[in-house]
């Protein structure tokens, strides 16, 4: 999924019981995504969110397993949050959820608020016609998103997990995400062989883009030019008589350095037509995904949108079709899973046509 060409377009993907590496104790990490954790790990983290590196965003400290809070700078005076949720089907946590973000979020201080994620509840408010399943916890967590201005997004009988003919995950959002919502919706076209499908859910909101400079290309460097530079800049070394002059004199040396590098070493002119970075796993593993998502359209829209599932195909069987379908792309949720089963969420954000990814 993070290699996949169509996720060049979003900002935002909310990953629910992703691939965690046991040698990096890490989720997957990729040059292009920030990847934003749950505070607490007590065993393998069941949540992550990944953001557009070329975004404003930051981690909310949430100590709550499987559960992960981002805000996101927009053009709106106060920042969206983000909350990502796993809740284990054999684990009632709704209550504790709802006094953990009590405790440590103000909600007032944002502006959008969205939480997605795999709940495993049942209620009439979100069952497809004629599901008579009513869990109790999920009288609780109605309790709670109506305790915080949150109303359902996804439109009332909705089937998000067909295996069972239900709906177990759940966007949610306030008045802000309310009426400025275009879409939330089954993305049939985002499915990836999951046994939970893809809702994909727009609102008209407009992030803040980090200009973000291109690499310096070290290999062209003119090091006489740097030598030259850095010893006209060099801060004169005199013995510190405090921590203060200690940190007087590292600034300056590494304002010295940076000078001498922008003087001596130009920015790398990367292709336009260059792919993202992606490696292919050869072994064959079943992959197990559910994707979230939200998305930040071309006119500043922001689309948001969920997807689950089990594929039993093998990854070089999977491969094989895609590349018939696609001429020769992959799938991005088979590179998401290269290891072993794999539910995921994601939420996904657009970015307006001015935006070069």
């Amino acid at each position: 999924m993070l290699n996949n060409p169509d996720t060049k377009k979003y900002t935002v993907l909310l990953l629910q019981e992703p691939h965690w590496s046991e040698y990096k104790k890490s989720s997957p990490t990729h040059q292009a995504w920030m990847l934003f954790e749950p505070i607490v790990k007590d065993t393998q983290p069941r949540a992550a969110i990944y953001i557009n590196k070329n975004l404003n965003a930051a981690q909310i400290i949430l100590p709550f397993p499987d559960v992960v809070a981002v805000q996101i700078t927009t053009s709106d005076p106060k920042p969206m949050l983000i909350i990502n949720v796993y809740k284990p089907c054999d684990e009632n946590r709704t209550e504790s959820l709802h006094r953990c973000i009590h405790a440590h979020l103000d909600m007032h201080k944002f502006g959008t608020i969205i939480i997605a994620g795999d709940f495993n509840l049942h209620h009439p408010l979100w069952n497809p016609n004629g599901y008579p399943r009513h869990d109790d916890e999920a009288n609780d967590l109605v309790e709670m998103m109506a305790d915080f201005g949150m109303s359902p997004l996804v439109p009332k009988g909705t089937v998000t997990y067909p295996n069972a003919e239900t709906a177990i995950d759940l966007v949610w959002g306030n008045d802000a995400a309310v009426s400025t919502l275009l879409k939330c919706q089954i993305a049939e076209d985002n499915d990836h062989g999951s046994d939970h499908l893809p809702i994909e859910t727009a609102i008209t909101t407009q992030p803040t883009i980090i200009d973000v400079q291109p690499a310096y290309n070290y290999a062209n460097t003119n090091w006489e030019e740097f030598k030259t530079k850095l010893a006209s800049c060099l801060p004169r070394l005199e013995t510190p008589k405090n921590a203060a002059d200690i940190d007087n004199f590292a600034q300056s040396l590494t304002a010295a350095i940076t000078h001498a590098i922008e003087s001596s070493t130009p920015r790398k002119k990367p292709c336009p037509h260059s792919k993202r970075w992606w490696t292919l796993i050869s072994h064959d593993y079943d992959g197990q995904p559910i994707v979230q998502g939200i998305d930040i359209g071309e006119q500043g829209t922001t689309s948001l949108g969920l997807n689950g599932g089990r594929g039993q195909m093998s990854t070089q069987t999977q491969l094989q079709r895609k590349r018939k379908l696609n001429g020769g792309s992959t799938s991005a949720m088979l590179m998401e899973n290269p290891y072993g089963k794999l539910k995921s969420t994601s939420t996904m954000l657009r970015y307006p046509r001015s935006y070069q990814p």
